[in-house]
């Protein structure tokens, strides 16, 4: 099992994409201007937001 700070590259990675796109969503950012902001598509963005909403349920 991996500890918070044995975390691989790839999923260090994905975390902090995910807070970026939170932290554009908090500053009341459309998950377009999220996309064009981290220069990724509308579809990356919308997972990245499902998947925040999952892990608050």
């Amino acid at each position: 099992m991996w500890g918070p700070t044995q975390l691989p590259h790839r999923a260090k990675r994905r975390r902090s994409r995910e807070v970026d796109v939170l932290s554009h969503l908090a500053a009341g950012r459309s998950n377009c201007q999220i996309a064009e902001a981290m220069y990724l598509s509308v579809r990356t963005v919308e997972k990245h937001v499902e998947r925040l909403l999952m892990k608050t349920d």
